[in-house]
């Protein structure tokens, strides 16, 4: 939640920041502008991580509500020591990573505020499951 000091909100303006040159992005940055019946005003400039085109439509709003991820936990149990890698860009440019890799940095990026751990599925044990 954004608040604002000092002044009583009567119009908010919202500007989005497109980041053009970066393919892939939908929106990074969100400028919003109060101003009181008197004039005076304030901006107030979030930074919201940026939402690619392959992310839900759900995902900026989640985020506009400051749904990050705070508070949360999320364990990926995944293939992280195989010698197979995948070939992909989720937007931070072209990668070889192992499949609980791509996992792990998708779930990163979609709740960048919670706390990430990673379990290889070919080592041996138990797996323990840990509380946030």
């Amino acid at each position: 939640m954004l608040k604002f000091s000092n002044i009583s909100t009567i119009a908010v303006t919202i500007v989005l920041s497109l980041p053009l040159t970066v393919p892939g992005v939908l929106a990074q940055n969100i400028t919003l502008t109060a101003t009181t019946l008197d004039g005076a005003s304030e901006n107030v400039n979030t930074s919201l991580p940026p939402v690619y085109t392959w992310m839900s439509s759900e995902i900026e709003d989640a985020w506009s509500q400051g749904f990050q991820g705070q508070g949360t936990r999320i364990t990926v149990i995944d293939d992280f020591s195989s010698a197979y890698g995948y070939r992909g860009d989720l937007g931070l440019g072209t990668q070889v990573r192992r499949h609980g890799g791509w996992t792990q940095l998708e779930a990163s990026m979609i709740a960048p505020a919670a706390t990430m751990q990673s379990i290889d599925y070919n080592s041996s044990g138990s797996i323990q499951l840990g509380s946030n």
